[in-house]
């Protein structure tokens, strides 16, 4: 029986064979850390293993944002960790469902902003739908940092041109939900109702 308890920074609902995972810290724009990279590694785990699961779907809590990417103030590693100097471990490796071997069908609704390491879930997503008010934008240049992995797996959906615009301009330019659709970087717009 697939265990939909015990989870910190996410919810999770199985219901006729449709997981929805919730991303939990809307006051934090749904950005993660420690405990929601361990709650998406059990659940990847779970799910793999869990035959009564045929889709997933990946959606936030109502807030401003679907997910700003790692959380600033805290960062992605648990209390005290410190990274070696050949540590190359990226919180991308626990959170994506394909990273993490689960072939299922992954619907991903996006709403408000999609941000830095949101890119994670839309670059595995099969299907990616947002709100009418989703806007997209990667902010790595703004921290000073590189912004390499993101951008990469999205060369399987969208232009380089688009990706190159959007790394670019960091968060001074945002993609709309209407540009998104245009340049296939997402499936379809709806309502956010």
């Amino acid at each position: 029986m697939f265990d939909q308890t015990d989870y910190q920074a996410i919810l999770v609902d199985l219901d006729d064979g449709i997981l929805t995972v919730t991303l939990n810290r809307p006051e934090k724009a749904n950005s993660f850390n420690n405990a929601m990279i361990r709650d998406f590694q059990r659940l990847w785990i779970a799910t793999r293993h869990a035959e009564e699961v045929r889709c997933v779907i990946l959606r936030a809590a109502e807030g401003k944002a679907f997910c700003t990417g790692v959380d600033i103030r805290t960062g992605w590693r648990a209390e005290g960790e410190m990274p070696g100097p050949f540590d190359y471990d990226d919180p991308g490796d626990f959170l994506g469902p394909k990273t993490n071997r689960v072939w299922k069908p992954f619907v991903v609704a996006i709403h408000g902003m999609a941000a830095g390491g949101a890119f994670y879930w839309l670059n595995e997503a099969d299907i990616a739908i947002c709100s009418s008010d989703a806007t997209f934008f990667d902010p790595h240049l703004k921290f000073g940092k590189l912004s390499s992995v993101e951008p990469i797996g999205m060369l399987g959906r969208i232009p380089y041109q688009e990706i190159s615009r959007m790394v670019l301009m960091a968060d001074e330019e945002r993609i709309s939900a209407k540009t998104a659709l245009r340049i296939s970087l997402i499936t379809e717009v709806v309502e956010r109702d």
